[in-house]
């Protein structure tokens, strides 16, 4: 099946991904953006002397909330280690760069082809790769097992469509390169099961849910507020307990009854 990835998947998604840079800007950038990563990689890691070295890849803007939890506190270790964060998506990339700090070095992730994750994984050299959520490669998975390179999928959640029987056996293989997959819940954990894994496979738990807990300490410790003061007294008058949703997507937003609001006196934000 890796096989048939290498020479038919691969030039295919490449060929597609260049002929839909002229009408797609998202893919345009993604292309453009990816022509400086090795050059700059090139440039960058000769400088970094006795660090260990973490490569964290994440989809998009969103699954980087989700890495920001694991981020900060390898940043907190002595000595700090190279944090290396790369992104598939322009939106997320673009977002990233130059506004979050934390990392010591944020690029694209490389076109997925066993050439290009080469070249680039002989410059990164990581002690250790990390996946958030489902964003993992065949190559860079394949890859980074053969080099002895410790990876780690957390937050990880199962698609019932990896089952498909043209897709399931490559991404059994995929996922068993891993060293460890943390699912979100049981059910992910069985769904992982179920396509014949043998790497352990263990319930971790939502790292989005550390992110919100992290977010709020950070605004009760600064005295801040969120929300502007008129606002907050009308929750403080009406005695509301608030629940605030964001991002949402239609099957979370069938879990908030508005009866169920009004027993509770809850007062629903959707951001």
């Amino acid at each position: 099946m890796a096989s048939a990835y290498d020479l038919l998947a691969v030039p295919a998604l490449k060929a597609f991904a260049n002929l839909g840079s002229f009408f797609n800007e998202k893919l345009k950038k993604g292309i453009e953006g990816r022509r400086s990563l090795q050059p700059t990689i090139e440039s960058h890691y000769p400088l970094i002397k006795n660090r260990e070295r973490i490569l964290i890849h994440v989809a998009s803007f969103g699954e980087l909330e989700q890495a920001k939890p694991i981020i900060e506190q390898l940043a907190l270790r002595s000595p700090r280690p190279h944090i290396h964060l790369t992104f598939f998506s322009p939106s997320g990339y673009e977002n990233a760069k130059g506004k979050y700090l934390t990392p010591d070095l944020i690029t694209y992730a490389p076109f997925d082809s066993d050439h290009l994750v080469q070249k680039f994984l002989n410059v990164v050299r990581p002690d250790l790769a990390l996946f958030v959520r489902y964003d993992v490669w065949p190559n860079m998975a394949k890859q980074l097992k053969e080099l002895g390179v410790a990876s780690i999928l957390f937050s990880a959640t199962y698609d019932p469509k990896r089952e498909s029987a043209l897709v399931k056996n490559l991404h059994r293989e995929t996922y068993d390169s891993l060293s460890t997959i943390l699912t979100v819940s049981e059910a992910d954990q069985q769904g992982f099961k179920k396509l014949g894994i043998t790497a352990p496979i263990i319930v971790g738990g939502d790292t989005r849910f550390d992110q919100v807990i992290m977010r709020r300490d950070k605004i009760v410790t600064s005295q801040q507020h969120a929300l502007p003061e008129q606002i907050r007294n009308y929750f403080v008058d009406q005695r509301s307990f608030v629940i605030v949703a964001g991002s949402t997507w239609p099957e979370d937003e069938e879990l908030f009854d508005t009866r169920l609001l009004e027993r509770a006196n809850a007062t629903l934000i959707l951001a």
